[in-house]
């Protein structure tokens, strides 16, 4: 029960609009400027790192999440993500620190980025 405790304030959120206007609501950055060359397209929003991978096929799809699994484990530190066919979705932020994206998050979206580059 604790672990989905952890992800109530995950609820009902929705990936963001990335092709409405600029003047929503919606909260958007890029993070590059943050991160530097290693991780481009991710986006804040509702508090969280927010980044969709689209692989050739289910298997690619499966390879890139088992391979994250196991960095998430060895940094104790673990999206929120859905898996529909080809595409994965990833959310980040850190629930021990208020629920912010924090340097972590970070550490765990160029890692993302690292694997993700090696299947695409």
């Amino acid at each position: 029960m604790r672990h989905l405790q952890q992800y109530r304030g995950f609820n009902n959120q929705k990936a963001p609009n990335l092709t409405s206007q600029p003047n929503t609501r919606r909260e958007e950055v890029v993070i590059k400027e943050n991160m530097g060359d290693a991780t481009e397209g991710w986006v804040t929003t509702d508090n969280s790192l927010y980044k969709r991978y689209v692989f050739a096929d289910f298997n690619v799809a499966m390879e890139f999440m088992n391979q994250v699994a196991e960095v998430c484990n060895q940094m104790n530190h673990h999206p929120k993500w859905t898996n529909i066919y080809k595409t994965v979705e990833c959310w980040l932020r850190t629930h021990d620190a208020e629920d912010v994206v924090t340097d972590k998050d970070h550490e765990l979206a160029q890692a993302m980025d690292r694997i993700a580059s090696r299947l695409l």
